[in-house]
């Protein structure tokens, strides 16, 4: 058991990542000194580490992972343990080691009963399993994540699964549908308030529009980052902002300028104690490549090498073959063919063997530039025709796990749509297929409608208002909330101008036998119909103020009372409202300050 606030706990542990320096100047600073000494060295650990001081950091852990709170303490275990995965990527630890931690920070996280942190671990699996899971898996996982977050009560915890849906679909591919999540991310998100979130958001959109091939908005989105990082110390934001602004260089061929920025980075990395990390293989890669393409092949072919040393001491396989594919690349502008052939001719049987085609293809490429440059051009096109085959293998390879991942998927909704049959919970009227609801144009205010009928999807049960002359499309937008967040569970249409007033407290509420003349057995309401789903009130301006104070109570305390009864039923659904009218001008007048 926890004998301080868990409130407390999280903003400790949000302060920790938003201004590292300052937390770690504070030295028990009055905010904090509520919080146990083991919980504040914990997040005194966790900032040093955002501000690239990981040997310090380390130490704090390594004392933490020993401690008697770190089998006691459930909620501290499992934070310790997510703060532990998260350097999954900077080579502090084996991967045996981070293995351990996920399973750790699972089975602490249970024990504690806690949403935010139950939240948090959510966001790291979906993203360490993308590979693994089909897209619709890990929107399913983000949006339980979005859930407890709502549960939890903390914002940047939403803000964190709104970024975690961005960087999913990117690193998916889906560039486009990434951007216009971290676009309305750019909108929720104050900079100053939660400038680690912003600055994550920030690298991962310059990355779509470097995708996009827009180089001046990736030019200064990523400025923007760099200078926010630095200004905050967040030093391992500033890394990868970097990295990107790195690329943008080469792709704009400035090669000098884009070693500069390299260089900078590697810096900052060498600084940190990171020199074994992801970002350093990618940074000294991509310096090669710079180096290379500025004329200088044996300053790339140098530090090749170095990468490729590292990769023997972690003896990781795939990387190092991947190195010398890229060390026999540099070589051929050397004219060093023996050597570029002694390492094209390793890469090949190591792929061959792991029957990894989409190297193998790359590496018979290489091979075939380098007997292209030998002028030997019957070899050249033997590997050319090598790499064709490769690639083939590749492609069938990979549609083939895609059919497999979508079968899946497809197997486990026709199991939920029998389901929902033998149930009698299927109801034809309320559920559209989504390919049938569309919102058509190109104007840039019809893409806000559907970005914000998107974010209005992933805030499960919140109520929504939509406004707007008739025939604009106001039930297609509340189609497209409820088909985006709860497709699965009913969605329910009630009309209020088209219904009587005296029945509509019925249609609504329901009834029970003998309520009123003619009420001769018992009749679920609109609220029961739509439980776990979405009750939509079309021309909400027509219904009754006498309607209007009961249904006010159902959405506030999420009960209802059917007609005739004395028992509240408890109903949890989003409900939807539309009208083609300006409510604000009835609230003026109403209460008789006229419009103006």
């Amino acid at each position: 058991m926890t004998e301080y606030s868990a409130t407390e706990f999280f903003e400790s542990s949000f302060v920790s990542v938003n201004d590292p320096r300052q937390f770690v100047s504070s030295r028990r600073a009055k905010a904090f000194s509520r919080l146990p000494g083991y919980v504040y060295d914990l997040f005194r650990a966790r900032a040093l580490l955002h501000n690239g001081q990981s040997a310090t950091a380390l130490k704090i852990l390594e004392q933490l992972r020993r401690s008697p709170e770190a089998n006691t303490d459930h909620l501290f275990s499992g934070k310790l343990h997510l703060v532990l995965y998260s350097t999954k990527n900077d080579g502090l630890f084996s991967s045996a080691e981070i293995e351990e931690f996920l399973l750790l920070a699972t089975r602490q996280t249970a024990l504690s009963g806690s949403v935010a942190l139950e939240c948090e671990l959510k966001i790291a699996q979906c993203l360490i399993y993308r590979g693994e899971r089909d897209i619709t898996t890990c929107e399913e996982q983000l949006r339980a994540a979005m859930a407890l977050a709502l549960a939890s009560d903390h914002f940047e915890l939403r803000l964190m699964v709104q970024l975690a849906y961005g960087v999913m679909y990117q690193l998916s591919d889906l560039h486009l549908i990434a951007k216009q999540e971290l676009m309305l991310m750019r909108e929720l998100a104050d900079k100053q308030r939660y400038p680690n979130i912003y600055c994550i958001m920030l690298s991962h959109l310059g990355v779509s529009y470097l995708k996009e091939r827009d180089p001046s908005s990736a030019s200064l989105v990523l400025e923007e980052c760099i200078a926010l990082a630095e200004e905050k110390g967040l030093v391992m934001n500033i890394i990868p902002a970097l990295l990107n602004y790195g690329i943008l260089k080469k792709t704009l061929r400035d090669y000098p300028g884009s070693i500069e920025v390299y260089l900078k980075c590697q810096d900052y990395l060498l600084s940190a104690g990171l020199e074994n990390s992801e970002n350093m293989r990618k940074l000294e890669n991509n310096l090669a490549q710079g180096y290379g393409f500025n004329g200088d092949a044996k300053k790339a072919v140098s530090i090749l090498k170095m990468s490729l040393d590292r990769a023997e001491q972690k003896s990781d396989r795939l990387q190092t073959h991947i190195l010398l594919v890229n060390i026999a690349n540099m070589q051929i502008e050397l004219h060093e063919f023996e050597s570029a052939i002694s390492c094209l001719e390793k890469a090949i049987a190591y792929f061959t063997d792991t029957k990894n085609h989409q190297h193998l293809a790359t590496a018979y490429l290489c091979l075939a530039r380098l007997y292209e440059e030998k002028g030997d051009y019957p070899h050249a096109f033997e590997q050319m025709e090598q790499q064709y085959y490769a690639t083939q293998r590749h492609f069938q390879e990979f549609c083939a796990n895609q059919t497999v991942i979508y079968q899946k998927r497809i197997d486990s909704l026709r199991s939920e749509f029998f389901a929902l049959c033998s149930q009698g919970e299927f109801d034809h009227g309320s559920h559209r297929q989504p390919s049938e609801i569309e919102l058509v144009g190109k104007h840039p205010l019809v893409g806000k409608a559907k970005s914000q009928a998107i974010l209005a999807a992933k805030y499960p049960y919140v109520n929504v208002m939509i406004t707007g002359e008739s025939g604009t499309g106001k039930e297609i937008i509340a189609r497209l909330i409820h088909n985006a967040g709860q497709a699965k569970n009913p969605m329910v249409a009630v009309n209020a101008a088209a219904i009587p007033q005296t029945l509509l407290e019925s249609e609504l509420f329901g009834h029970v036998k003998g309520a009123f003349t003619g009420a001769i057995g018992e009749r679920k309401g609109k609220f029961v119909q739509a439980n776990n789903g979405t009750l939509f009130l079309d021309e909400i301006s027509d219904m009754p103020l006498e309607c209007q104070a009961k249904l006010l109570r159902a959405i506030e305390y999420q009960r209802i009372t059917p007609v005739g009864s004395d028992k509240e039923i408890s109903v949890k659904c989003r409900i939807i409202c539309a009208t083609n009218q300006n409510l604000m001008d009835f609230i003026r007048e109403d209460c008789g300050l006229g419009i103006f």
